[in-house]
């Protein structure tokens, strides 16, 4: 079940750099990413105050531990995924598609700094599910590489401070819960763009249409608020450096939802590609199995 929760996470992630991109000429990034996890928050808030333990939680809890969850918040929401849509809005989609699918790389590197393990054939597998998540996105049939070196450092970034977030959030989930973490995370890194969006002079919804209305939406509530909450979830009773591997099925889920909804067609590098992104996750498939046999 908690390999459901990563595959729904990942499905939901892999549209967000296209549906972003739908509407990024109407909306600033700074707006897009404090109104996505804005509205990720109001869509948590009902579920937060309805749980009494959570504001027991805010009485009882040392002030310095919430502090630390607002200020991976503020890494998370604010540094990494501000980083990640200004990456989107002067690149493109695919380059950020690429280097966010990369993040469980960041993550076994941290896990393995952390403990002084490193396993040969962990190793194997992130580099086989690089290699098979570059040559999707790069044979894509709509890949357009208009800014590479702006999307690629922005995205590079943002890539390992979600990297960073997940490993450190995670501690606090398993000692306080999924939905506290992440409402204070997005509390606080939605507040840090407030001063951003008046310094750039960003205005909110003065151009957006409403199919962006929807796409926004969709972002906030969909994408940001059901998936990071999910994807705590299924990384509760798993290896974060295994279950994050997941990631390495985003640029196939994102080809696979062009092909339906723009009916776009696979080539042949693109399928052959698939094979070493599942020998990367190859654990958890038969783990999966395993438990389903159950």
């Amino acid at each position: 079940m908690n390999y459901l929760f990563l595959i729904f996470t990942v499905l939901v992630f892999s549209t967000m750099e296209v549906v972003s991109r739908m509407i990024h000429m109407d909306i600033g990034p700074f707006s897009m990413t404090f109104l996505r996890f804005f509205l990720g928050m109001l869509f948590m808030m009902p579920f937060f105050l309805k749980d009494r333990s959570n504001i027991k939680k805010l009485k009882t809890s040392p002030l310095s531990d919430i502090l630390k969850i607002m200020g991976l918040g503020i890494l998370s929401v604010f540094f990494s995924m501000g980083a990640l849509q200004i990456a989107v809005h002067n690149g493109n989609a695919s380059i950020p598609a690429i280097m966010i699918s990369s993040n469980p790389v960041f993550i076994y590197l941290i896990i393995g700094v952390r403990t002084r393990q490193f396993n040969r054939t962990m190793i194997l597998k992130l580099v086989s599910g690089l290699i098979g998540i570059a040559v999707i996105i790069t044979f894509s049939l709509n890949s357009d590489f208009k800014n590479p070196l702006i999307a690629l450092s922005f995205s590079f970034v943002s890539s390992l401070l979600f990297a960073i977030y997940t490993v450190l959030a995670r501690d606090f989930v398993l000692k306080y819960g999924n939905l506290f973490v992440t409402f204070l995370s997005f509390l606080a890194g939605s507040i840090m763009y407030i001063p951003f969006i008046f310094l750039f002079n960003e205005h909110i919804a003065v151009n957006i249409t409403f199919k962006g209305i929807i796409i926004m939406l969709y972002m906030g509530i969909i994408v940001t608020g059901a998936g990071y909450l999910s994807y705590f979830r299924g990384l509760k009773a798993i290896p974060v450096e295994r279950g994050s591997m997941v990631f390495f099925l985003k640029p196939v889920f994102a080809v696979i939802l062009s092909i339906i909804f723009l009916h776009e067609s696979m080539n042949i590098y693109q399928l052959i590609a698939i094979v070493p992104v599942l020998y990367a996750i190859s654990p958890e498939i038969r783990k999966i199995n395993a438990h389903n046999n159950r």
